[in-house]
């Protein structure tokens, strides 16, 4: 999976359209996009990519959690 695909899962998963994810989100909407996956198991990946330590992911973030999850 490419950054332009991973950023069309963000934009699908980021139906509020505030520009960033909370782990709820993600575990909810990783799913509806077709990614099968035990996100529970992915909470230290998440946590170790949220940089600015602020509890959601942006895109650039998002990317990096993908990227160590898939």
């Amino acid at each position: 999976m490419n950054a332009e695909q991973i950023k069309s899962i963000f934009a699908q998963i980021d139906v509020n359209g505030d520009g960033s994810l909370s782990f709820d989100e993600i575990a909810q909407g990783l799913p509806k996009a077709g990614i099968k996956t035990d996100i529970s198991k992915f909470k230290a990946s998440f946590d170790a990519v949220d940089v600015d330590r602020n509890g959601t992911l942006d895109q650039e973030e998002f990317v990096s959690f993908m990227a160590k999850i898939l």
